[in-house]
């Protein structure tokens, strides 16, 4: 991350606190795309995740769900097995429709993928939040999806000669 943001680190021993030295010229996007891998990591993606979307400039958003549910434990609890699913089945569908990877960690649900499909796959996550059935749900996703790809068949054919 320091060669490919051209900034160094420190860690203070003491605190564990984590200061980002930037050069000057790039101190903007080196800025953005650090706060973006530091949020991909505190929400539970590893290594190779956060090289992948480094490398591929895959899109990252992270949903607090004690915002979008409240703070109740038990709730966040239901909230998050809504989410994963029975067997890990609607994190999958979600996934496999978006081509986006799903994380579950402490009280955020990360998301990383590519900039087309990221907003689809947040608002699946929404919406299993938010009680929606999740066979409603899937019909979203594929109904998105089959959009997306309709789409980008036409921004094809318009490109041709």
């Amino acid at each position: 991350m320091e060669q490919h943001f051209n900034v160094s680190f420190a860690v203070d021993e003491e605190t564990g606190g984590v200061s980002v030295n930037y050069t000057p010229d790039k101190a903007a996007d080196a800025y953005l795309g650090v706060t973006k891998i530091m949020s991909a990591i505190s929400t539970g993606f590893d290594e190779a995740q956060i090289r992948d979307m480094i490398e591929r400039d895959l899109s990252f958003v992270a949903l607090d769900l004690e915002e979008m549910v409240g703070s109740r434990a038990s709730t966040l609890t239901r909230i998050k097995g809504r989410i994963i699913g029975e067997k890990g089945r609607a994190k999958q569908k979600v996934e496999s429709a978006t081509g986006c990877v799903l994380s579950i960690y402490g009280n955020k649900v990360g998301i990383l993928g590519p900039p087309e499909t990221i907003d689809i796959a947040s608002e699946a996550v929404q919406r299993l939040s938010s009680g929606y059935q999740h066979q409603t749900v899937y019909r979203f996703l594929e109904s998105r999806m089959r959009r997306l790809k309709q789409e980008h068949e036409l921004w094809k054919r318009s490109d041709e000669p």
